[in-house]
């Protein structure tokens, strides 16, 4: 079966490690391949994202090729707010949101952000920063 083969050929190409700002080896769990790519778990790309300092903000996160815009109130929020619209993401969405990220920050391609999540973060947005302005009233 050619199509089979080509995947297989496919997945098994080899990707290029990405050592962190300044210095450094790969991360551990950096994918040697696309296959090993595509099983990462929601544990190892936020530990990736950790180590290549896109999830907490620091001098150097700018300083790579791409960044992840890894925003981590909207991680939370995924995870926990009902007035989110990614509240309702079932883990295996969510994981295919950092997955997707993931594989933007190390250069693959068809990794585009689609213009629904987008809308999604821009809403979530604007929803923290008028609960803040509601809470602020409040005081």
């Amino acid at each position: 079966n050619t199509v089979l083969a080509k995947k297989i050929a496919t997945l098994q190409l080899r990707l290029a490690p990405l050592v962190p700002l300044p210095e450094g080896p790969p991360h551990p769990d950096f994918p040697k391949t696309l296959m090993a790519f595509h099983l990462l778990t929601e544990d190892q790309l936020d530990s990736i994202a950790h180590y290549y300092h896109q999830s907490t903000p620091h001098r150097f996160t700018h300083h790579y090729p791409a960044t992840m815009n890894w925003d981590k109130d909207q991680a939370d929020d995924i995870q926990g707010s009902s007035r989110n619209p990614y509240a309702n993401l079932s883990d295996k969405e969510r994981i295919r949101i950092k997955r997707r990220k993931v594989g933007k920050f190390i250069g693959l391609v068809g990794m585009e952000t689609p213009i629904e999540e987008v809308t999604g973060r821009v809403q979530a947005s604007i929803d923290r920063a008028v609960e803040r302005s509601r809470e602020e009233l409040r005081r």
